[in-house]
């Protein structure tokens, strides 16, 4: 009897502890649970969107990228953004009956029945972040390429923190790389894309093997230095005519510097 009265007040200990446990937990700040959600007084246009191609002069921001201003949150001075988020899924892996061209957009009701545990992930965001849409890239890819490396831009509905995004992006097994696309400058502090006054293009950005680059100027034996985000030199090569073959890159973000300019690109494998 006394053993049994013991385990009695054992219990009764411990359903206590997880009571109170649980009643602290739903009072703590969200931050403290690790959930914490960035207020919208905090988030402010990272830059306005006027940009004059005449004087050369203003910011871009054409997909109204915010960040958050507030000194004391744990999350200061991240991106916040809707849209776009750049995903590469596994070779032949591509998500939808037709490939999607630059403007086009489909929704995760629309996923393959082939990719039906990408289509119950995308399902599982949704419930958690709202309406998802899947867009084509910004620049024409032809079939092939698309197919071997199938590459999708991601918006949302709302704002959402741009490095918590790629992190659970990252998380789904079927998606190789992830990225946000930054398309907002500061042209008073981000060097412009010219060369003696000339504009250059560089293109597919994303690349798979070789950046072709578009300019007034004719670009043949001339070396480039390529280095990481981390401003470490990676590669050096040489453009034949406009063309620099990158294909040993890893995926991810990099710059080359041609006549102390810089230009950034990235890399898909």
């Amino acid at each position: 009897m006394k053993k049994k009265n013991v385990r009695t007040e054992h219990s009764s200990v411990l359903i206590a502890c997880l009571f109170i446990f649980a009643v602290l937990f739903v009072c703590l700040p969200p931050q403290a649970k690790g959930q914490y959600h960035t207020p919208d007084s905090c988030l402010k246009m990272i830059w306005p969107d006027d940009y004059n191609p005449l004087t050369n002069e203003g910011t871009i921001n054409p997909d109204s990228v915010k960040v958050d201003t507030c000194q004391n949150s744990p999350t200061y001075g991240m991106k916040y953004a809707q849209k776009y988020f750049l995903i590469q899924l596994k070779p032949y892996y591509y998500p939808f009956d037709t490939l999607l061209k630059p403007n086009e957009f489909k929704y995760v009701s629309e996923i393959s029945n082939h990719c039906s545990q990408l289509k119950q992930k995308f399902e599982q965001l949704e419930n958690n972040y709202g309406q998802i849409l899947f867009h084509g890239l910004f620049e024409e890819v032809s079939d092939s390429s698309l197919l071997k490396n199938p590459l999708i831009l991601i918006s949302l509905n709302q704002y959402e923190n741009c490095d918590s995004i790629v992190n659970i992006l990252k998380s789904i097994d079927s998606i190789s790389y992830a990225s946000y696309q930054m398309r907002a400058y500061n042209y008073t502090i981000v060097p412009d894309n010219s060369v003696n006054g000339e504009l250059i293009i560089l293109y597919p950005n994303p690349v798979f093997e070789y950046l072709f680059i578009k300019s007034d100027n004719h670009f043949n034996q001339d070396e480039i230095k390529i280095y990481s985000e981390i401003g470490q030199e990676v590669l050096l090569k040489t453009i034949i005519n406009d063309v620099v073959d990158v294909t040993v890159l890893n995926s991810g973000a990099y710059y080359f510097r041609y006549k102390n300019k810089l230009y950034k690109f990235i890399k898909i494998k």
